[in-house]
């Protein structure tokens, strides 16, 4: 059995479903207890020995770790631990980060660094449920975002990071993340088989890209980062690149099952080399030839965080498939994924790689799951009279199955519909924000969804 320290700061959730003392979530107590989850026992007490559980790290396919036990040091950060089955951690816990760390910012980014890069690593894509040809146009959708005052990546970061505690608005979009492209791109993919579904009206498909968008925000870091962050945490198979958090992103089963890129090891690749912002991050990755990170060029990349050499490989596979509609990009990407975070890199028919990345990821892998249609005509058939009700962010999350705003996090960050995703919060408010922000929402939801604050707008 294995164990995966993380660390959370006090004013952001780096522990998925952790109850955090200095802010409220819904199902907790005032008195920071968990009293629907069960997750943290008395957490108000800051007890050195207070428990988690089901809630540390998802591992082993999406199945909940089975306990975490926690540290606190003299700033009250809290280090965890967490192993796979049940039964009591070990007797003597990875030691809790030093009491006098450097100094962090007054708040913390929106995502913690990312405990399950990506999603758990997917199957062969496959076309799932036959989905209805929808009649909405991209521009459609396009004309209700402009008409809102959404025109650029910085009002959609503005909207899914702000008024949480802990969600910092980010100041430094990744250069590469531009709406227009993003445009263009969907609007590629409108045409390949099977093509993106955007619903049967531009309302159905303004909510479809605000889920996306929701997603991409926490995947990306406030959009600031194309390239996973170096967090230097937890690299048990050499230099970074080659995997953190446990995670063995170069050999591990989950990421080399067929198809795979094959393992090369004279890539040089530098993640600094694309204009990262990623705030507190203690380095960037890189592969080198000839050094200990030699093909280690397989980390988290894009807005849904693709890692592994068996997704990029599904990638490669689909454009090369679509590539007379999609066009092609100046190499493989088996033979170089580094083009995915290549600032402005595009096909030969002006798609963007980055957007494609996470694109294709959600045309094989979201909505082909068997709950995406389901879920989402059960979520529009909420919506009366130009408008979606006042919502509870707790209903969204707590559903079984997941609802559709939900579900989708589930898809893309872990391979499971159910299995809710790291951040699930975070991401559920942004996708919320996204619907206040194009005036779907009646002024009050706010009063039913306090931690997403969404009034703002």
């Amino acid at each position: 059995m294995s164990y995966h320290p993380y660390h959370s700061g006090q004013n952001n959730d780096h522990i998925f479903n952790l109850c955090n003392p200095t802010y409220n979530l819904e199902g907790f107590d005032n008195g920071n207890t968990c009293s629907q989850w069960q997750v943290v026992d008395k957490y108000k007490n800051r007890a050195s020995d207070d428990w988690c559980q089901l809630g540390c790290h998802r591992t082993d396919g999406g199945k909940p770790a089975g306990y975490c036990k926690g540290t606190v040091n003299a700033t009250n950060d809290i280090w965890c631990e967490c192993k796979t089955s049940g039964g009591d951690p070990a007797s003597t816990p990875t030691q809790a980060p030093p009491s006098t760390p450097t100094q962090a910012p007054s708040q913390n980014p929106t995502q913690a660094p990312s405990q399950n890069p990506t999603q758990a690593p997917s199957q062969n894509p496959t076309q799932g449920p036959t989905l209805p040809i929808g009649n909405t146009s991209v521009a459609a959708i396009k004309k209700l975002f402009d008409d809102a005052g959404v025109k650029n990546m910085q009002t959609i970061s503005d909207s899914c990071g702000g008024g949480d505690p802990g969600m910092t608005v980010s100041a430094n979009i990744w250069k590469g993340y531009s709406l227009d492209d993003f445009w263009q791109t969907l609007d590629l993919v409108t045409k390949i088989n099977p093509p993106i579904y955007l619903g049967e009206n531009a309302i159905e498909g303004a909510v479809i890209v605000s889920g996306m968008m929701g997603n991409f925000f926490v995947e990306g870091y406030n959009f600031q980062i194309c390239d996973e962050s170096n967090w230097k945490n937890d690299c048990q198979h050499g230099p970074c690149g080659c995997g953190q958090f446990g995670h063995d992103y170069t050999s591990g089963a989950g990421y080399v099952v067929p198809p795979a890129c094959p393992l090369d090891k004279t890539m040089n690749i530098n993640a600094a080399d694309n204009g990262n912002n990623a705030k507190w991050a203690k380095g960037q990755m890189e592969c080198t030839a000839g050094t200990a990170s030699a093909g280690c060029c397989w980390w988290g990349r894009g807005p849904t965080q693709l890692t592994g050499r068996h997704n990029i490989k599904v990638l490669d596979d689909w454009l090369t498939k679509n590539s007379q509609v999609l066009g092609s990009a100046k190499s493989t990407l088996c033979a170089n994924p580094g083009l995915i975070c290549q600032p402005n890199a595009k096909t030969t028919k002006g798609g963007s790689l980055v957007w494609l990345s996470s694109l294709g990821y959600w045309i094989w892998s979201v909505q082909a799951n068997d709950n995406y249609l389901p879920e989402l005509h059960k979520f529009m058939s909420e919506y009366r009279n130009g408008k979606f009700p006042s919502l509870k962010t707790s209903d969204l999350i707590n559903s079984s199955p997941a609802s559709w705003p939900s579900g989708i996090g589930g898809a893309i960050n872990n391979g499971v519909w159910s299995n809710q995703a790291q951040d699930n919060i975070g991401r559920v408010c942004g996708f919320l924000r996204m619907l206040k922000l194009l005036k779907l929402m009646p002024a009050t939801q706010g009063q039913n969804a306090p931690n997403c604050n969404i009034n703002k707008f």
